[in-house]
C-alpha cells in the first residue's frame, strides 16, 4: 500500500522506487544491528566498547563486532528465510 504515495510521484515507476528504498533501508540496518549487539556484549562484560576508542582499546569490542558482522553475512547466504530468522 506504501507504493500507492509514490505513485502520483514516480508513476508507474514507484513499485521499483519503493523496493529500492526497503532493500536500502535494510543494508542500512545490518550495520547498525551488528554495532547495537556488540555494544550490548562488550558492556555486558565489562569491557571498553565504542567506535570513538582504537582497536587496541576495545578489543572485545570489534572481536564481537566483526563476529556479529560475518556471522549475519554467513547466515544470509545459507539460510533463505530471513523473516524466519526474525521470528
Amino acid at each position: 500500500m506504501s507504493r500507492k504515495a509514490l505513485e502520483p510521484i514516480a508513476g508507474p515507476a514507484a513499485k521499483f522506487l519503493f523496493a529500492a528504498g526497503f532493500v536500502g533501508s535494510g543494508i542500512l540496518a545490518v550495520p547498525v544491528l551488528a554495532a547495537s549487539g556488540s555494544v550490548g556484549l562488550a558492556g555486558l562484560l565489562g569491557t571498553n566498547w565504542g567506535f570513538d576508542r582504537r582497536p587496541s582499546k576495545a578489543r572485545t569490542f570489534y572481536v564481537l563486532l566483526g563476529v556479529g558482522s560475518i556471522g549475519g553475512v554467513i547466515i544470509s547466504l545459507f539460510d533463505s528465510d530471513p523473516i524466519g530468522l526474525l521470528v
